[in-house]
């Protein structure tokens, strides 16, 4: 609670002394963990921000959305192997749960797989995406890198259509 107050008070340092004494006195403390990964997003460091989420899974493993975010977190550090494990994770625990992924966890996953040489895979999800939502702008766009990528100029067209259409209407 006082590391809320110091946080309302634009008192970040002794915001995350608080929050720092809360999580080493009850390390699984859920509250105190999201608080201090809220603060680390704007100026923590990928590695910072990592250990909070981890410690957040040791707290509740059952929580896809932080599974997915340490995905993004190794994505964005260039650990493609590792996210793509952490994001099969996290599409997993979100089936057990049976919850839909967010449409921005398959697109990130998707451009994972891209990246990592599995463009069938990627078009795969994003076709999924886009038959769930067909005004997905961000799933169109990465359904188009693919395509082009791809180097089939007939799939690049139709899906360049597809993507006029969908979004016009």
């Amino acid at each position: 609670r006082l590391a809320r107050l110091y946080s309302k008070r634009s008192q970040s340092d002794q915001a995350l002394n608080m929050l720092s004494q809360a999580v080493r006195l009850n390390p699984q403390n859920l509250s105190a963990l999201q608080m201090r990964y809220q603060m680390l997003q704007a100026d923590g460091s990928p590695l910072e921000r990592a250990k909070v989420l981890m410690a957040m899974l040791r707290s509740n493993p059952a929580m896809p959305a932080i599974v997915a975010a340490l995905a993004d977190e190794t994505a964005q550090v260039g650990l493609m192997d590792e996210s793509l494990g952490w994001y099969g994770v996290a599409l997993n625990v979100y089936n057990r749960l049976g919850q839909l992924p967010p449409a921005q966890t398959a697109i990130n996953y998707s451009a994972e797989l891209f990246i990592s040489g599995q463009a069938p895979a990627a078009i795969g999800w994003v076709s999924q995406l886009l038959q769930f939502d067909p005004t997905n702008v961000d799933a169109w766009f990465l359904r188009l890198v693919i395509e082009r990528g791809n180097g089939n100029k007939d799939l690049y067209n139709k899906a360049k259509h597809e993507a006029l259409v969908a979004l016009t209407n």
